[in-house]
């Protein structure tokens, strides 16, 4: 299946190494605006369209990228290349206009193919965790002065926007549900855990454990791989990635967990993982998010932040105070003793 799923991307690849005008259908979404911010901040021409006005949409004008609600098939007239929301059906009248102009109409998955070779990217992959452990890797290279690009699928209180265009290193989410993970160039990749979900896409637990078998296969170089996931931990060790967890066999462990008020206290100790820092192999982590899992995506970003050149203390302390993602296991209320979550 994951032969298939890449058959879907196909092998198209547009040149974005030169100023292009691009139109975003459905450009109000999380990753489609996000996409807008990063084609802008790249040099290029944007614009989009949605159903209806939002904060997101001013946000987008604010930065000059030209909104228009509804959708109107002229807007394509003088565009290079245009591409859309997945939400966004095959009969909309810009994607159709599109079509019938001879224009090239790019999936969310081909828009990415087409903007990491420009960039010394970081594929960050997983059944679950990706957008907290992107945003993790994001503020620990931000508090190394790396200036790292990123693409995040939510907004996050302690960055300025869901994206940015860096000076050299791009972090984003590496998404299955559309093979976007197997159209991405990268240099660099997280593979968090492997879990039965978009069968619509990979057909089977198998065909999605064979697609992330693929993107690990093609990434050109450093691999981090939870060892606690056994699916994970059985591509890891044919990918001789770097692996973490809380496993004994993990190159990058947390041990002395205690779990408490939402936060989570534990010692990292490392080995076998070039880094910054080599006067010491284990430091004191306090991540202020609740849950073993999050434990695991602290220590995806934390590994991936060593092998990029990362100090471990400089890592550690970038998230000492991190809000969280909106609606990732965010807490709204609490009553009595009952806790609502957003997620």
């Amino acid at each position: 299946m994951a032969t298939r799923a890449a058959a879907n991307i196909g092998e198209r690849r547009v040149m974005l190494a030169t100023p292009r005008r691009v139109h975003i259908v459905g450009v109000g979404g999380p990753g489609t605006s996000a996409i807008a911010i990063i084609l802008a901040e790249m040099g290029h021409r944007v614009s989009g369209s949605d159903m209806h006005e939002s904060k997101v949409l001013e946000q987008l004008r604010d930065r000059g990228i030209t909104v228009n609600v509804p959708h109107r098939a002229d807007v394509v007239d003088r565009c290079d290349l245009v591409t859309s929301s997945a939400a966004v059906p095959q009969s909309n009248i810009e994607l159709r206009a599109a079509s019938e102009k001879g224009i090239a109409v790019l999936t969310r998955a081909e828009m990415l193919g087409a903007i990491t070779p420009h960039a010394r990217t970081v594929a960050v992959a997983g059944t679950h965790g990706k957008t907290t452990t992107t945003t993790l890797l994001t503020l620990m290279l931000r508090a190394a002065q790396l200036d790292p690009g990123w693409l995040i699928g939510a907004d996050v209180q302690q960055l300025p926007a869901s994206a940015h265009w860096g000076a050299d290193l791009f972090v984003l989410e590496a998404d299955e549900s559309d093979s976007s993970h197997l159209a991405i160039t990268a240099q660099a990749a997280i593979l968090t855990n492997i879990d039965l979900d978009h069968l619509d896409e990979h057909g089977s637990l198998a065909g999605i454990t064979a697609s992330f078998d693929a993107m690990l296969a093609a990434t050109d170089g450093p691999l981090v791989v939870c060892v606690d996931d056994p699916a994970a931990a059985a591509l890891a060790a044919s990918h001789d990635a770097i692996t973490y967890g809380t496993s004994p066999a993990a190159t990058v462990r947390a041990t002395d967990v205690r779990l408490s008020n939402g936060a989570a206290d534990f010692v990292v100790r490392w080995g076998g993982v070039a880094q910054a820092d080599t006067t010491s192999s284990n430091i004191a982590v306090h991540l202020p998010l609740r849950g073993m899992h999050n434990v695991r995506n602290f220590l995806a970003a934390f590994t991936m932040a060593q092998a990029l050149g990362v100090a471990p203390a400089t890592a550690a302390a970038a998230i000492s105070n991190f809000a969280g993602v909106h609606r990732r296991f965010q807490v709204r209320a609490t009553h009595n003793d009952a806790t609502f979550v957003d997620d």
